[in-house]
């Protein structure tokens, strides 16, 4: 919701500049700041995407102002920074806050796993690769990463909008059972999968082992069917009686992006999963935890032949080494841990 970032925004710019207004006299150095510094630019940066969501808090609420908006929006973080600014140049030296607004643009930046999900969004992996790029020719470090599947895996959260989970998952599941709640809570759950088809989302992984032994494998339209429901209050029951968010897979990607992304030379290749080694009968996973790697060197190199083998272990190896800054690995070099795999 647009307005909730814009509000926390706003709060963790005016904390910041508080916190730094109370403590710049005792600080050794800019370090002893740096942590809040960051908090401002991360509520700078929340306000603004806020804003760029295409409705102003007027809009949202016809009893404000425009002349509010303008302040929350614009006044209030030109004041904020031109405060910091003065108190940290006062502090540390004329030129300290061009310094850090210099040092902060060399930062090195990594996108996680890159994608772009619900078809409705399909298209705009266009114009993210072409704002990256254009970042990265004015020489900002700008790298990203991705896994090799067009199917991503969370729970029914992903589908369950965020105004009902609050409180932990207990308290939400409670307020689900509301009837003054499930009115709103549906409607708004049948415009997630007006993007997300039912048909497309998998459930994996349960609490109760009765749920699971009737529902795994399902996707949420056969559970919905086999309950007599519609989705929406399939998707809701089904949690309240799982006691769970229900882990599940959403087909929700296109595998032509993937191969586009695939073909960026800028972007590693990740598995978004843990590391596992006691693996039982029953363990559930998305497929990705063993095989995105591996899909890389056989799929897209060998049969698709997208990128060379080379380039693809230069992704797999070395290059996000580098990007994460983990030291002795990643290349064949003396010294270096000797993590080496032969095909």
């Amino acid at each position: 919701m647009p307005v909730a970032e814009i509000l926390a925004g706003i709060a963790l710019v005016k904390s910041s500049v508080e916190f730094i207004k109370s403590n710049i006299s005792t600080v050794q150095d800019i370090s002893g700041i740096a942590k809040q510094i960051d908090g401002f630019f991360l509520g700078e940066e929340q306000m603004n995407k806020g804003q760029g969501k295409g409705m102003s808090i007027a809009e949202q609420f016809g009893s404000v102002e425009k002349s509010a908006d303008d302040f929350i929006n614009r006044k209030l973080l030109e004041e904020k920074r031109e405060e910091l600014r003065f108190i940290i140049n006062m502090r540390f030296g004329p030129t300290t806050w061009d310094q850090i607004i210099a040092e902060r643009a060399d930062r090195p930046a990594e996108i996680y796993h890159l994608k772009s999900s619900r078809k409705p969004n399909w298209h705009l992996l266009d114009s993210v690769i072409n704002k990256v790029e254009k970042a990265r020719d004015k020489g900002l470090k700008i790298t990203a990463d991705m896994y090799t599947y067009p199917a991503s895996s969370t729970g029914l959260t992903g589908v369950i909008p965020t105004w009902v989970q609050e409180g932990g998952t207990q308290a939400w599941i409670n307020r689900m059972k509301k009837p003054e709640i499930r009115e709103r809570l549906f409607k708004d759950i049948r415009k997630e999968l007006s993007e997300q088809p039912p048909e497309d989302i998998l459930m994996v992984g349960f609490n109760k082992q009765s749920m699971s032994n009737k529902y795994r494998g399902m996707n949420i339209a056969e559970a919905a069917k086999l309950r007599g429901e519609s989705p929406e209050e399939a998707i809701v029951n089904l949690i309240i009686e799982d006691g769970s968010r229900i882990q599940c897979i959403y087909f929700s990607m296109s595998e032509e992006n993937v191969r586009k992304k695939i073909m960026l030379p800028w972007v590693s290749f990740d598995s978004d999963a843990g590391s596992y080694s006691d693996i039982s009968k029953d363990f559930i996973t998305h497929p990705r935890a063993f095989g995105s790697f591996a899909r890389v060197l056989g799929k897209y190199v060998r049969d698709e032949k997208l990128i060379s083998m080379e380039e693809a272990i230069r992704r797999l190896s070395g290059f996000p080494a580098d990007n994460l800054g983990i030291s002795k690995r990643g290349y064949l070099r003396p010294g270096y841990f000797a993590d080496i795999v032969i095909f």
